[in-house]
């Protein structure tokens, strides 16, 4: 289920499944792991937001220049090529689902972080928020892989997600730990 914001979306293939980039004004909206075939769709969308509301004509199902730069950057991510993406994304959110966001781009390949340590740094940062927020903010994630969620653990050490995400986010870690050791 796409967001309003996208304009095109595309399914890449990729060692590890098919991912959906969509394609906004300004930079990639959402990312999906699997399938996507539009508003129609029954899949849930990554950030759970739901079906968007349309002004326009519903978005189109075909790559752009942007959705395959960033599945040239996904692939070379995938291989331990890339630790960092630099295609530019088109974020929508509350200001505090922004904050965290940005706040999660900042944990360096490989590693992960624990939420009270993320609450910590962001507490350093004159932010205090609770746990449950910041877990309310990542699941709000539309670019997951982009935004590296999967990074953050809850305070058992396990990756943070529902049933499908939650090995996918265990695979990535594990995926960038293997290749950081290089």
């Amino acid at each position: 289920m796409l967001l309003p914001y996208t304009r095109s979306f595309f399914t890449y293939r990729t060692l590890y499944g098919r991912i959906t980039l969509c394609d906004g004004v300004n930079g990639i909206t959402e990312v999906h792991f699997g399938n996507v075939n539009g508003a129609q769709s029954g899949n849930t969308n990554m950030s759970g937001t739901g079906v968007g509301v349309y002004a326009g004509a519903a978005p189109k199902s075909q790559p752009s220049e942007r959705t395959n730069k960033a599945a040239n950057e996904i692939q070379a991510y995938l291989s331990g090529k890339c630790t960092t993406f630099s295609t530019p994304l088109e974020l929508h959110g509350s200001n505090f689902d922004l904050l965290i966001w940005k706040a999660v781009q900042d944990i360096s390949y490989g590693t992960t972080m624990r939420i009270r340590d993320l609450r910590a740094t962001l507490k350093a940062n004159n932010i205090s928020t609770s746990a449950t927020h910041i877990g309310r903010a990542l699941n709000n994630c539309p670019c997951p892989l982009f935004i590296p969620i999967h990074r953050v653990e809850c305070e058992a050490g396990t990756p943070l997600g529902n049933a499908h995400t939650i090995n996918i986010y265990r695979g990535l870690i594990q995926l960038e730990k293997r290749f950081a050791q290089k």
